[in-house]
């Protein structure tokens, strides 16, 4: 039992160091998107499409990173826009609950388009399914919070 408790964590400790392999390089490239403004740039230009979620422009990293690397790799970068308190807990639910829908889209289209499925078809269903039922409860969210509270306010 000792054995296996040891190789647990041997393997633990190496999954870990294999996220941060792809975890630190993508945050140090977001710090210097941000450093040059480029990061600006694209919140701006991609602003009007995350309103239709519920999201301001500051989404966008976070967003795009939980897109292409999914849920795993993309967490860091969500923390991280939480940590800064770049978004409101309403926009962070929104966030989550989009790319619970919709994440790693690239790697799991290949996947199923591999084994035979109609992987467009199964991207176009999981956006578009994520983009009602996020823009859905972002309604409901106004609704019934008008603007939520920072996440570092306390409420």
């Amino acid at each position: 039992m000792l054995e296996a408790l040891a190789a647990g964590v041997v393997e633990g400790l190496v999954s870990l160091g294999q996220i941060g392999l792809i975890i630190v390089p993508v945050m140090i490239f977001l710090e210097m998107l941000k450093e040059t403004g480029v990061l600006e740039f694209l919140n701006r230009r991609m602003s009007p499409y995350t309103r239709l979620l519920g999201l301001p422009g500051s989404a966008v990293p976070a967003l795009s990173a939980g897109l292409v690397f999914g849920l795993t790799f993309g967490s860091g970068i969500v923390i991280q826009t939480a940590r800064e308190g770049r978004l409101t807990r309403a926009e962070l639910t929104l966030l989550c609950l989009f790319l619970s829908i919709c994440h790693a889209v690239i790697e799991e289209t290949v996947i199923f388009l591999a084994i035979g499925a109609d992987g467009l078809l199964i991207l176009a269903v999981r956006l578009v399914v994520a983009v009602l039922l996020t823009a859905s409860l972002a309604r409901l969210l106004g609704v019934l919070a008008g603007r939520s509270t920072s996440v570092h306010d306390g409420t």
